[in-house]
């Protein structure tokens, strides 16, 4: 249930990003308040306001820090290609054992 609702929560993130980025806003001078880019799930902006991926800027703006972005994209890669491939040698451990 928890692995469910992490992807969600990145299913959603993406979707955030995505809104940032489609609309120019990655640095302070295009700052865009969360209600003017349709954002509403809070607990997946907190999320990327924690990661400094959303960065605050005055009157409850934000911007995308796209490195930061890019980052966490690599990381979320790197993490499935691991578990992913644990998952191969776990099952051809287990083919092997029971042969």
């Amino acid at each position: 249930m928890a692995g469910e609702a992490a992807a969600i929560v990145s299913a959603i993130q993406k979707k955030i990003i995505r809104k940032f980025r489609d609309q120019c806003a990655t640095d302070p001078r295009q700052a865009m308040t969360l209600e003017s880019l349709n954002i509403r799930n809070r607990i997946a902006v907190k999320g990327l306001i924690r990661k400094n991926i959303l960065i605050e800027a005055p009157n409850d703006h934000f911007y995308l820090d796209e490195e930061a972005a890019e980052e966490l994209f690599k990381r979320r890669r790197r993490v499935f290609l691991i578990a992913f491939i644990s998952a191969i040698l776990g099952l051809l451990a287990a083919y092997l054992l029971h042969r």
